[in-house]
């Protein structure tokens, strides 16, 4: 019983320890990382649990992983209600995540069991059952990790449409964005149409951050129709993202595009004495944004791609 009772009490420790942890949250594979360790750490909390119900008496496997199910449940709900109260957010997606973590590692648990259990047929099922489910539950961080390692792969170019994980990067804002085949039709552009807003367009965020070793930032632009159209764009370092970020701490471009394809090429020694009593550190560049005045209703523009030369 007092091994039993030892294993509850490491589980509730871990649960605290990641409640009262504070680890910065910086740049979205860092956010999908930390959100994923719900699923690991309720993981090891459900199995822990598990183990410590083989000291109930004539308990069956499925029973002990029911109860121990039971426990990881309300362990959750408790987990995301203590953060009602604190600094950090609870979420329903953490506590799908906590759930998730602790029903994949108990069917895991319980297939390896059964190997010892007069029902072995029902061993891989289970065992299949137990990593589908992790794999769903990790399958964010799985699909950030492959769009890290593209964007590894496509540079110096920081947005294309040809890619697979382009989405993963570039968020419309008051906007939608479409892929389409370009005039030529040889290559894939994005198709913004804007909608009703403040300062509607595209948010294209975690790109390559290293410019440091290149001297022009290149973006290649077609408007649709024949009135012209005023637009911006802006380019932030990682040291803008702290504090208020006012205006003339990042670089701001505006230039009014004409009907057809144009290439705006900016000098990155402009963007790097851009912020207003400092230099941005083209070392750690972390945003652009390419916008409009809002008031352009159903204007649209295609982005054929942005890189560095």
């Amino acid at each position: 019983m007092s091994r039993s009772f030892s294993l509850v009490i490491f589980a509730a420790t871990i649960l605290v320890l990641l409640h009262k942890a504070r680890i910065s949250a910086d740049g979205l594979w860092t956010q999908t990382f930390l959100n994923s360790l719900h699923v690991v750490v309720f993981a090891v909390v459900a199995l822990l649990l598990f183990a410590a119900t083989k000291a109930i008496p004539n308990a069956s496997i499925t029973r002990r992983a029911l109860i121990a199910l039971l426990g990881a449940f309300v362990l959750g709900i408790i987990s995301e209600a203590a953060q009602l109260s604190g600094p950090r957010d609870a979420s329903l997606e953490d506590l799908v995540s906590n759930w998730l973590g602790a029903a994949g590692a108990l069917l895991i648990g319980v297939g390896i069991m059964s190997k010892a259990s007069a029902n072995t047929r029902s061993r891989f099922p289970l065992l299949l059952a137990g990593t589908t489910v992790l794999i769903f539950a990790l399958f964010p961080l799985l699909k950030v990790s492959a769009a890290y390692a593209e964007r590894q792969y496509q540079k110096p170019t920081l947005v294309s449409f040809d890619a697979f994980f382009t989405k993963t990067f570039v968020r419309p804002q008051h906007s939608t964005l479409a892929l389409v085949k370009s005039t030529s039709g040889d290559e894939v552009v994005g198709r913004v149409t804007l909608t009703d807003g403040a300062w509607p367009g595209l948010i294209i965020h975690d790109i390559w951050p290293d410019w440091s070793n290149y001297s022009e930032l290149v973006v290649d632009l077609v408007l649709d129709g024949e009135a012209p159209l005023e637009v911006h764009f802006r380019v932030h370092d990682r040291q803008h993202q702290v504090g208020e970020q006012p205006y003339n701490d990042r670089f701001n471009l505006t230039r009014e595009l004409r009907s057809g394809r144009q290439t705006l090429r900016i000098p990155l020694e402009t963007i790097r004495n851009a912020p207003q009593g400092r230099e941005m550190d083209l070392s750690q560049v972390v945003g652009m944004v390419l916008f409009c005045s809002a008031g352009q209703v159903g204007r649209e523009f295609q982005v054929v791609g942005i890189w560095l030369e």
